[in-house]
């Protein structure tokens, strides 16, 4: 079943492999959401209502991968800002 409510394009999954690792999330047992910002759901043309649903609290969670998610921790680079 596709889980992804928007389209993923990792680019950061097409850098050279030294600046990440490959990692996939550690499931939690029982996810339960908590709150939902519904008014930024509404921004990020999000179905806040689909949102609710447990397989969608399960890819939130890091319970399930959405079709072509590509998890990944990134390198530090020694970047700083502000």
């Amino acid at each position: 079943m596709n889980t992804a409510l928007f389209p993923f394009d990792n680019s950061y999954a097409r850098l050279p492999e030294y600046f990440y690792s490959r990692v996939n999330p550690q499931p939690v047992k029982q996810p339960t959401l908590i709150v939902l910002n519904e008014s930024l759901a509404t921004e990020l043309n999000l179905p806040a209502e689909r949102l609710k649903e447990n397989e969608q609290v399960a890819v939130f969670s890091g319970n399930r991968l959405p079709e072509r998610a590509e998890p990944l921790a990134m390198a530090y680079t020694g970047h700083q800002f502000g």
